[in-house]
């Protein structure tokens, strides 16, 4: 028998799978040039808007992982989420962005 909390974590990862598929099904029609078109999101171009949503991801990723161990992120670590991210996908083409 599954427990309330299993099932929730199920949905929730359902819902989470379903957003990616839908966002990487949005990304697939679009060619390379159009991703990089600034002014998609304020003056971010969808390429830039990819290097955002894969920082943020990974922040999760980690947030999850350190509170299910029983510890938690500091402010500063939050704060530079969008550098390291920035960071990261710098110098990448949008194809090299997705596949990170």
């Amino acid at each position: 028998m599954r427990t309330p909390n299993a099932i929730a974590r199920e949905r929730v990862r359902q819902r989470i799978d379903a957003w990616w598929a839908e966002w990487l099904g949005a990304l697939d029609l679009l060619t390379e040039p159009e991703l990089s078109i600034p002014g998609v999101c304020g003056k971010w171009s969808v390429h830039e808007l990819m290097a955002h949503v894969d920082g943020w991801d990974r922040h999760a990723l980690l947030t999850v992982r350190l509170r299910a161990a029983g510890e938690s992120l500091d402010d500063p670590q939050l704060r530079g989420v969008n550098r390291r991210s920035a960071e990261q996908h710098a110098g990448l083409n949008p194809a090299e962005s997705r596949a990170l």
